[in-house]
């Protein structure tokens, strides 16, 4: 969780706790920029991408319900949780995730700034015959006020990636270049 938002200048700052979830079934990435096209004399000149958000879905099996409360701003008395009809701004985490590659290689991205989105639930009955769904959670990622980061994304195949493991580059939020010589061992 984002404890102290970022600002120009200012980094952000995380809670120590990272949560690992081992029951994700599915992560979708959907980059949030359009390519803008420059046109001259007839010709096409220039074509121009800027991502400025990244959508993210995640099916799961079940988040633990504190951890589900934190990401949504909520905070129960005895069990019980009052939505209202105020204005409010979702809190900001970071999400990261590993994905294995061939060769026994992988990668590992974080997303320093992400918040979710108004949840969809829906509820049905059970019937004779039993189906475990999914849980799915819509969230997008921006670019960090501090310094633009969208993402970072370690790949261990990648030539002199020999220096950093998955194990480091996933102990805290990586959002700067500077943060690399001073990996958690």
């Amino acid at each position: 969780m984002m404890v102290s938002d970022d600002g120009f200048g200012i980094p952000p700052v995380y809670s120590d706790e990272v949560h690992r979830i081992p029951n994700i079934v599915k992560l979708g990435i959907k980059g949030g920029g359009e390519p803008k096209d420059k046109w001259a004399s007839n010709q096409l000149f220039r074509r121009v991408n800027r991502n400025t958000s990244v959508d993210l879905s995640l099916d799961h099996v079940g988040l633990p319900i504190a951890l589900y409360d934190e990401i949504q701003g909520i905070v129960a008395v005895k069990g019980v949780s009052f939505g209202d009809t105020n204005p409010f701004e979702y809190p900001y985490f970071a999400l990261g995730f590993w994905a294995p590659l061939s060769d026994d290689d992988y990668a590992f991205r974080w997303y320093p700034k992400v918040q979710i989105k108004p949840i969809e639930e829906e509820y049905e009955t059970d019937t004779d015959e039993s189906e475990i769904k999914d849980v799915k959670l819509e969230m997008t990622a921006v670019g960090l006020r501090y310094n633009n980061t969208l993402q970072s994304t370690y790949n261990s195949a990648r030539e002199g990636a020999d220096g950093i493991t998955l194990e480091q580059f996933s102990k805290s939020v990586i959002y700067e270049e500077k943060q690399l010589t001073s990996l958690p061992s």
